[in-house]
């Protein structure tokens, strides 16, 4: 059961940094633009998403200093087979640190960002998506149930359509990260390649388990930010 956490100290030495930096430039963007520019874009209260929708935008584009190299470090170690050698040093305590410095020697910090078009691509979409389903799902749920019920329930349905519109993308960027040679064909070529060699269906492969996972995971989510 230990294979299924590997990467873990290296992931959260990333997403603790990266969540605390998304939350406050998310909730400061989402208020500034309501309150100098809501007379033209319309208010979250009002039914407006166009708040939620640029504060997502701007809250992903800056985490992906954080972001990216956590993604392409995290693969590479779970990609990993269980008995593959490893000798932990003061500089590299664990294999997700043993990784990122490989990469970083290998490739220079340009490894590190591989496949950051396709990572913001991805996640672009759903953060615009969930951000914008969630706002405007607590204010519809807020008519008809208590805060609490309606933040849950926001949360559900915010994952669900968010990891079904990012599923594809999401499919390009890990075969990006993990394969040089499928991050030199670039977003649209890999895509056409995947369309054409496998079928459309391919984009959606492990889309349920997507699904599943960031509806649960939207309860915590809303829950956090609120």
């Amino acid at each position: 059961w230990v294979a299924f956490y590997r990467g873990f100290d290296f992931s959260t030495a990333c997403q603790l940094p990266s969540n605390a930096l998304y939350l406050c430039v998310y909730q400061s963007s989402k208020e500034f633009i309501e309150d100098y520019l809501g007379w033209c874009v319309g208010n979250v209260r009002d039914g407006s998403p166009v708040a939620p929708i640029l504060a997502a935008l701007l809250s992903e584009t800056v985490c992906v200093l954080f972001e990216v190299p956590h993604d392409v470090v995290t693969q590479k170690v779970q990609m990993q087979h269980a008995g593959e050698p490893f000798t932990p040093s003061w500089r590299t305590p664990s294999r997700g640190w043993g990784v990122a410095r490989q990469v970083w020697e290998k490739e220079g910090v340009g490894g590190l960002y591989s496949g950051i078009d396709a990572h913001l691509l991805t996640y672009l979409p759903w953060s615009m998506t969930w951000w914008a389903t969630y706002e405007l799902g607590k204010v519809v749920l807020g008519e008809f149930m208590d805060w609490g019920p309606a933040n849950v329930g926001a949360g559900i349905i915010a994952g669900l359509f968010s990891a079904i519109i990012s599923n594809p993308l999401h499919v390009i960027k890990t075969r990006m990260q993990c394969d040089p040679a499928a991050n030199q064909v670039g977003v649209l070529g890999l895509f056409a390649s995947i369309v054409a060699n496998e079928g459309p269906t391919a984009l959606f492969k492990g889309v349920t388990v997507a699904v599943a996972f960031d509806a649960i995971v939207s309860i915590w989510g809303g829950m956090r930010y609120e």
